[in-house]
């Protein structure tokens, strides 16, 4: 007698990839993909306590998360420099749980500064390829949010040393998580993973299944800051709009790149402030458009507008409406919408609850 399981999410697609400017699956079609992320893993900022079977249960079961993102906190206090086994305990439990329930799972390097710790990096990417990179769930996020860091010495507006660069940290790390595994890697881009139009001047093209990373907090970036996302991901044919982000020179040689949005809420840039849901919105529709995958920022309890929960929200994700934010709120129904089909694209697991 034939099973009645439904196939999860990674059974359907298989292994992501990247073909052209969009993430695939095995068999090269379409995915977006919508879920959460964790908040920093480190004890310092109280929110390392969500890092639990129960919270992946939860965010699957209700809110119909298709992936999941563990913030693995790097050079900040408490974190895995810090606190190396605590950190990484916590962040095992997260990437086995999604694997447990067939969805996707980002493991994120969370670090402004990563240029900085490359052999640190090395070790830690080589301990969870080798681990983790044989599950078809896993996603490489190797750098968070670089800020003033250059993309690479060809983008840099100084002489800069390729170590000193995005281009140059990636280009030691990959090589790492290759060995184990050939899973979608995901790179920051600079200014907060905001500029994401450089990558496409000169993309990591020597390896595969390279994504670059996007993050938008809607309440303070608009069709400016959405449109380095456009010039990446169009490449050359990339022609702005008014108020867009201005057009390639004539000696520029772009290529178009393939973008993961792993971290954005509806609030204000530095994560707090009020939720502007229209902005949020029309960031949404324009990664529904590019097919464009998306993860919130964030499972937390702090008192900060991007926070989804409400403070002593429970750590095993036994929560009712009393326990949601507006953030909260929204993002659950945002991800609601797809999953029921009320947004285009993206692919839900079939047999979940609505």
């Amino acid at each position: 007698m034939a099973s009645s399981r439904k196939r999860t999410v990674v059974e359907k697609n298989g292994a992501l990839r990247v073909a052209g400017s969009r993430v695939v699956g095995s068999s090269g079609n379409g995915v977006q993909l919508a879920g959460v992320s964790l908040y920093w893993s480190n004890t310092k900022w109280d929110c390392p306590q969500f890092y639990t079977q129960g919270v992946v249960d939860k965010l699957v079961d209700d809110w119909r998360c298709t992936i999941v993102r563990a913030a693995m906190g790097v050079d900040e206090p408490t974190g895995y420099f810090d606190d190396p086994e605590g950190n990484m305990a916590r962040v095992r439990v997260v990437v086995e749980a999604a694997i447990s329930r067939g969805i996707y799972v980002i493991i994120d390097w969370h670090s402004h500064h990563a240029e900085k710790f490359v052999e640190e990096a090395k070790a830690f990417f080589e301990t969870m390829a080798r681990r983790y990179g044989s599950y078809e769930n896993v996603v490489f996020e190797i750098y968070n949010e670089p800020i003033h860091t250059p993309w690479s010495t060809q983008t840099a507006n100084t002489t800069v040393q390729a170590a000193d660069t995005i281009k140059g940290y990636a280009e030691q790390i990959i090589p790492v998580i290759r060995k184990h595994s050939s899973n979608l890697v995901v790179v920051g881009t600079r200014f907060y993973s905001l500029y994401v139009w450089e990558a496409a001047l000169d993309p990591l093209a020597q390896f595969d299944d390279v994504a670059y990373t996007s993050h938008f907090y809607a309440g303070h970036h608009k069709l400016k800051e959405r449109s380095f996302v456009r010039k990446g991901i169009l490449g050359k044919d990339y022609v702005p709009a008014d108020g867009e982000a201005e057009a390639w020179t004539d000696d520029q040689r772009p290529t178009p790149v393939a973008v993961f949005v792993t971290e954005w809420a509806a609030v204000d840039q530095d994560g707090d402030g009020n939720l502007d849901e229209d902005s949020a919105r029309e960031w949404l529709d324009f990664c529904d458009a590019h097919g464009i995958s998306l993860a919130a920022w964030s499972v937390c309890d702090r008192k900060e507008g991007s926070a989804a929960l409400a403070p002593g929200a429970d750590p095993a994700g036994d929560w009712s409406a009393s326990d949601y934010t507006p953030s909260g709120n929204f993002v659950r129904s945002i991800l609601l919408d797809y999953a029921n089909g009320r947004r285009p694209l993206f692919q839900a697991p079939e047999g979940s609850p609505s």
